[in-house]
C-alpha cells in the first residue's frame, strides 16, 4: 500500500492535450488551482429530479462546489429524502441526469476518520457516474461502471493532489475505504454485478489519481 501512495505522490507532468473532455492546461503539481487545470464537462440538469431534492449541509455543499467546479458543471447535489428508493445509507447518481442524492449521516460519519477526503472521493465518484453516463467511456456490466468511477474520482482526487490539498495521509484513508466498501469476490463469473474488490477498487482510484497528475485524458484513462 505504501509504494502505491509514493506512486501515487510522484507521479509526472505532462503537456496539454485537446478532446471533447480534456484537461484545461498542463498539470504543474503543489502550485495552486492556476496550475492544477479543471476538466470543462458542462454537465447540468436536464429535467427536474426524480425524488425530492434536499438542501446539503454547508459541508457537503462545499465537496459538491468543489466537485461541479473541476468538471465545469452544474450537478446538483441533493440530500436524499424518504421517498428516495434506496434508503440514505450511501451516495447514488442516476448516470447523466445531472443529479445525485447524498445519504449526508453517510458521508459526515466518514469524516470520523479525521480526513475529508473519503466524503471527497464519494462524491467524486458519484460524479463519474454523471460522466459515463453523459458521455459514455464504461463497458455495459456494474462492476465496470462502477470501476469507471472510481477511476474518474480519482482523477479528481488527483486535482487535490495537485493543489497540496491531500496529504499521503488522506490518501491512504481513501484507499482504505474503496477498500472497505468493495463487495467482489474476485470469482469473474460472478462479479459482474458487484463493485468490485478491494484491490480492483484501489487500482482504479489510484489509477485515476496518477492519470490527472500525468496529463491524460479521463475518459481514456478510466476506460473500463
Amino acid at each position: 500500500m505504501r509504494h502505491l501512495l509514493v506512486c501515487v505522490l510522484i507521479a509526472g507532468c505532462a503537456g496539454e492535450h485537446t478532446t471533447e473532455l480534456a484537461p484545461s492546461g498542463p498539470v504543474e503539481q503543489g502550485k495552486g488551482d492556476a496550475f492544477c487545470p479543471t476538466v470543462p464537462a458542462g454537465i447540468a440538469p436536464m429535467t427536474l429530479p426524480r425524488y425530492s431534492c434536499g438542501a446539503l449541509d454547508d459541508v457537503n455543499s462545499a465537496i459538491a462546489n468543489d466537485v461541479n467546479r473541476f468538471w465545469g458543471s452544474q450537478v446538483t447535489a441533493c440530500a436524499c429524502g424518504p421517498d428516495f428508493p434506496s434508503g440514505c445509507e450511501g451516495a447514488w447518481s442516476l448516470s447523466g441526469t445531472g443529479y445525485i442524492w447524498i445519504g449526508t449521516d453517510f458521508t459526515n460519519g466518514l469524516g470520523a476518520s479525521g480526513s475529508f477526503m473519503p466524503a471527497q472521493y464519494v462524491f467524486a465518484h458519484e460524479f463519474g457516474h454523471e460522466i459515463n453516463g453523459r458521455f459514455g467511456g464504461a463497458g455495459p456490466s456494474t462492476q465496470q461502471r462502477e470501476l469507471a468511477a472510481d477511476c474518474l474520482g480519482g482523477y479528481y482526487l488527483g486535482s487535490l493532489v495537485c493543489r497540496g490539498q491531500a496529504t499521503e495521509r488522506d490518501l491512504a484513508t481513501v484507499l482504505g475505504t474503496a477498500c472497505i466498501i468493495a463487495d467482489g469476490t474476485g470469482n469473474p463469473l460472478t462479479d459482474l454485478q458487484t463493485h468490485g474488490t478491494c484491490e480492483q477498487r484501489v487500482t482504479s482510484v489510484a489509477r485515476g489519481i496518477r492519470a490527472y497528475l500525468d496529463g491524460e485524458l479521463p475518459l481514456v484513462a478510466c476506460r473500463i
